[in-house]
């Protein structure tokens, strides 16, 4: 073959800032939705998530006081080590957060995918260095050397003075035990499911496309895409900067709540309603043959009725989906759980709905439909995230199986 002609398009690039400055961030984002998964705790080791809201990470403690984070990623070359500028600025960056807001955070972190300088007793080992500044703090005297100079380079950096400098050092911890860059997205993964109950049961597929939708959700908001959502009448108000900061301090910041929106709508809801999945002992046709009829004894529609068998079948996927997941035994277990709940608020509603005639199905419909919401809003974990449609699934297999009825008892038709 023929060399190509000298040409910018046939030229192999000696860098590419761009690529690296937007994988770092990506990573970044990736790394607080890894963070922001142990909201789904009992209880959360933290309450609130801010995403580049004064540092990379904000964290706010159940106790009000506040981590703040910073990511630092490098695949190659030199360790990190407590001289280097980019160390430097980071502790600068501490002592700023420290100075001007005394008293609020506990603890500052310096994360990295990569290895911090080890050598004991070393003027280059950061951890050295910051636990000479945890004694400093505690019982004065005369600083070492290394921590003398770290000390005076965060100083000149900061501009803040050196109490201050000293105190900020001594609450930060150094973590280089995040993921390197290629992994970061399997890690987000895992934690994914090992917190979330519903991401933990969803296919590979989907769990995946959770992650992402947390990912981007995160990269939204640091991106301050919530100006799309401003009045383009913005500047005329006469509180117009005071609005913007207030809807953009909205956007980065991520609860509990706001993390079941985006996860829950990535894992696909109305997915998991699908009709479906048939067990080797289930026979559709004679299965809502005896549904119909006790529904529709107890006053039902037919479209109530079709619904319900619908809604059954939905009952049976999701046990199927529990079965590929976590096998047998723990499928078999989680769906008698269910069953067992599901049970004794039928009987409830039951009790609440008769009456002296036969038809008042309706009437237990929604005493059911009320019931199975309120044990939702309990803790959707006691019935392992399934929506208040399956519950209601449940209860039309049971029906099926003769343990409910909608009406007073009778005789079925063969």
């Amino acid at each position: 073959m023929m060399d190509a002609p000298v040409s910018p398009e046939n030229a192999v690039p000696t860098e590419d800032v761009g690529a690296d400055t937007g994988g770092r961030f990506a990573y970044q984002h990736t790394w607080t939705a890894t963070l922001a998964c142990a909201l789904f705790g009992q209880p959360p080791p933290f309450t609130d998530v801010w995403c580049e809201h004064l540092e990379d990470i904000l964290l706010k403690q159940a106790d009000g006081k506040f981590q703040a984070h910073q990511i630092k990623t490098r695949e190659t070359g030199e360790l990190w080590r407590a001289g280097d500028d980019t160390i430097v600025g980071a502790l600068a960056r501490f002592a700023d957060l420290e100075s001007d807001f005394p008293g609020c955070f506990s603890k500052y972190v310096l994360a990295t995918n990569y290895n911090f300088f080890s050598k004991p007793v070393h003027g280059s080992n950061l951890r050295w260095i910051l636990q000479q500044a945890v004694s400093w703090a505690k019982t004065g005297g005369e600083k070492s050397r290394p921590l003398k100079l770290i000390v005076g380079k965060v100083v000149k950096k900061s501009g803040k003075a050196e109490d201050v400098v000293v105190a900020a050092m001594a609450k930060t911890e150094c973590d280089d035990s995040l993921p390197k860059i290629g992994d970061c997205t399997i890690g987000l993964c895992e934690a994914l499911a090992a917190a979330h109950i519903a991401a933990g049961a969803a296919t590979r597929a989907a769990l995946k496309q959770a992650a992402q939708e947390l990912t981007d959700e995160i990269r939204r908001a640091a991106s301050h895409s919530h100006r799309d959502a401003l009045p383009a009448w913005l500047r005329a108000l006469p509180d117009a900067d005071n609005t913007e900061a207030q809807a953009c301090r909205m956007a980065k910041h991520f609860t509990l709540e706001r993390l079941y929106q985006v996860v829950n709508a990535a894992l696909g809801p109305t997915a998991l309603l699908q009709p479906g999945g048939k067990t080797a002992d289930y026979s559709p046709t004679e299965g809502r043959s005896i549904l119909a009829q006790k529904l529709e004894a107890g006053g039902l529609s037919a479209t109530t009725v079709n619904m319900a068998a619908d809604f059954a079948s939905s009952a049976l996927t999701r046990f199927i989906e529990w079965q590929s997941i976590f096998g047998d035994d723990q499928a078999v277990a989680r769906y008698k759980h269910v069953k067992t709940l599901v049970l004794k608020d039928c009987a409830d509603a039951h009790e609440t709905a008769k009456n002296g005639t036969a038809c008042f199905g309706d009437k237990m419909q929604a005493e059911l439909r009320g019931k199975l919401r309120q044990r939702i809003a309990n803790g959707p974990a006691a019935v392992f995230d399934c929506r208040e449609e399956h519950l209601e699934g449940v209860a039309y297999e049971l029906t099926k199986e003769c343990k409910v009825w909608w009406s007073n008892r009778f005789t079925l038709r063969a």
